[in-house]
């Protein structure tokens, strides 16, 4: 299956349970994985909001300390920290509002990504962001 989801075009195989994005005949990202179609959901959530502008819920940092951060609104989940000013997507564990993170402080303004709904490979992949993990 072929669709376009904004100016990705995104090669969806049942069969051979791969999933390929191409943008202007670029490959830009390959994955083979079982379970096609929750991987596929976190690929088009992260592709529609891509196009729309900065991807996830906004965040304020109140405190950061070496490796933890405390963040407002207070969430809860285990996902992704997008910090846009320095080009990285930080792994991150949150419990009502504070975080551990797999790197040092970030910036002010950052964004969460929930790993359920969507991927952070996928959107370091396309933005070119340096993607952190544990």
């Amino acid at each position: 299956m072929i669709s376009l989801i904004g100016k990705y075009e995104v090669n969806l195989d049942f069969h051979n349970k791969y999933i390929l994005i191409k943008q202007n005949n670029n490959i830009i990202y390959f994955i083979r994985f079982n379970d096609i179609i929750s991987k596929f959901y976190r690929i088009a959530n992260t592709l529609q909001e891509l196009d729309r502008g900065p991807v996830g819920l906004a965040l304020r940092l109140e405190a950061c300390n070496d490796w933890t951060a405390t963040v407002s609104p207070k969430l809860t989940g285990s996902g992704w920290i997008v910090d846009y000013g320095q080009r990285k997507i930080i792994a991150a564990r949150c419990l009502n509002g504070s975080c551990i993170l797999a790197e040092r402080c970030v910036m002010p303004d950052i964004y969460y990504l929930d790993n359920k709904t969507y991927d952070g490979e996928v959107l370091a992949a396309l933005t070119s962001l340096r993607l952190v993990e544990f």
